[in-house]
């Protein structure tokens, strides 16, 4: 009861007088969700027990309200408080000495609940004795279509029969039919549904609660786990509503839209949200974690009675591969939730360091791969450069070779037209004629015969022929000074030019 003021103790206190309930701390988290107005949360206690007999209810809100002095100044206009839920695993027993139905009966209420393991389903077992011989017995397991069990004595009493009729058709607990769902079953898209889901969300809560991605769930699984950039990515973390819950409005108000939760979902998870209280709804739901590959949250969303929402599934992802780290439900405190988020993005920043060693070792060896091929290309190049040049010298030789040889015959043919075309040698008994000795480049010499008559170009060519061209090389008579006979009318004969009748010429190169 630390953190109370007196008018609030005041006010537990009646209240717990009011309804013999045992655990303060109990009826304190009750008081505080109904902002201590404590008409309010005996209703919500007699809603819990009897649902639809306001005759009951009228009766005993009046004799117990008279006893204990209770008026509307003192039961209105309270603070509220805090949430501070019971201790997980508790059981809490309400014995109402004083609540009369009209026949001076009395009634107990025990309440067992807490966490539960993932696999289990909780279990609420409520017994109502409305005479000191009847017993009227209520309990809830694993189907949450079974039927009530009741059993009554022979005398039992005609409205207790009527309650029977009517809580067969219904839940234990209710949800306030008159409020806006926060999510109706006739919605276009899954964004409209989410987008409604947080205006509803915000009128009832108010505005202080985690970001709800606006969107489908498979692009809130994008949003969270494929980010361009891996340090941006963030858990994902799903919220499961459903207003038949007994904690929902104390969940949603008190824990999910705490400071410490909304700060540590808004700044570090993708919140995706989605609301479960019309079958039709969950089902949904269910398709989609089951096409997702989330198998873990849908079986946990599957098996999980409607009396342990709200959940908050922490999920995370490696490889493509989805797991749920932790999940909470309704019956938990602000601090349990909190660790199990720090849990989620603890291993979730495990799972990126892992990834961003692993990317950067990729990121290395492709490197060195590129250097590799880098260095492959290089050499490869070069080799293609030294064998394109080796090609071009052998293609240059083989020009130079071709065009010398082409030369050679050209030169082979033009040497062998010119010796044609020089006249037969003359006998050298033969009269007129003069005799040429004709000196080479390189010591060599020959003695040639030719006639008068006979043009110089003979002399000529008969040189040409032997290879040595006059383009290159000039003819020098025996005169002083000595001329170049290549220089004069090479069509006249040799008479014309007076040649003597014996002519040492020497061919030197120019």
């Amino acid at each position: 009861m630390g953190g109370l003021d007196q008018r609030q103790r005041e006010i537990l206190r009646q209240f717990m007088e009011l309804t013999n309930i045992a655990d303060d701390d109990y009826a304190t988290a009750v008081l505080a969700s109904l902002d201590w107005d404590i008409e309010k949360a005996f209703d919500e206690f007699q809603s819990q027990i009897i649902d639809d007999d306001p005759g009951y209810l009228q009766s005993s809100i009046n004799v117990h309200g008279e006893s204990l002095g209770l008026n509307d100044d003192s039961l209105r206009n309270s603070p509220s408080s805090g949430y501070s839920s019971r201790p997980s695993g508790s059981k809490l027993t309400l014995a109402s000495n004083g609540i009369d139905s009209g026949s001076g009966s009395s009634s107990s209420l025990m309440v067992a609940g807490g966490d539960l393991p993932s696999t289990q389903i909780s279990k609420t077992e409520t017994t109502l004795r409305p005479t000191e011989s009847a017993a009227f017995e209520f309990a809830s397991d694993d189907d949450q279509d079974d039927a009530e069990y009741y059993e009554y004595d022979d005398d039992e009493e005609p409205e207790l029969q009527s309650l029977e009729q009517e809580s067969s058709s219904s839940s234990s607990f209710k949800r306030d039919s008159d409020r806006p769902a926060l999510m109706p079953t006739n919605w276009d898209s899954e964004e409209d549904a989410v987008a409604n889901f947080t205006e509803v969300f915000e009128a009832r809560y108010g505005g202080i609660h985690p970001y709800f991605h606006i969107g489908s769930l498979r692009d809130a699984m994008r949003e969270a786990f494929e980010c361009a950039d891996t340090q941006e990515r963030r858990p994902l973390a799903i919220y499961v509503h459903d207003d038949n819950a007994i904690a929902c409005n104390i969940f949603a108000g008190k824990v999910l839209s705490s400071q410490a939760v909304s700060d540590l979902l808004g700044g570090q998870y993708v919140t995706w949200p989605w609301d479960v209280t019309q079958t039709e709804n969950k089902e949904k739901l269910l398709g989609w974690l089951q096409e997702l590959n989330m198998f873990e949250a849908q079986q946990v969303v599957r098996t999980t009675l409607s009396d342990s929402y709200p959940m908050l599934l922490v999920v995370t992802a490696s490889k493509n591969q989805y797991q749920l780290v932790a999940y909470s439900t309704g019956h938990e405190y602000i601090n349990d939730v909190t660790d199990k988020l720090i849990q989620g993005l603890s291993e979730y920043m495990d799972i990126k360091t892992n990834e961003r060693k692993e990317e950067l070792e990729r990121m290395e060896r492709e490197q060195i791969r590129r250097e590799q091929q880098e260095e492959y290309e290089k050499a490869l190049a070069a080799d293609r450069a030294r064998q394109e040049e080796e090609e071009r010298e052998r293609q240059l030789q083989l020009e130079a070779e071709e065009e010398g040889q082409r030369k050679m015959e050209q030169k082979k043919r033009r040497l062998e037209e010119l010796l044609e075309s020089v006249p037969e040698e003359p006998a050298a008994t033969e009269s007129g004629i003069i005799t040429f000795r004709i000196r080479f480049p390189g010591g060599e010499a020959k003695i040639r015969r030719f006639r008068q008559e006979e043009a110089l170009d003979s002399l000529i060519n008969f040189v040409q022929g032997h290879g040595f061209f006059m383009e290159n090389n000039r003819i020098w008579n025996s005169n002083v000074p000595k001329q170049d006979i290549s220089t004069f009318d090479l069509s006249k004969s040799f008479a014309d030019l007076k040649f003597p009748a014996r002519e040492q010429v020497i061919v030197e190169e120019k």
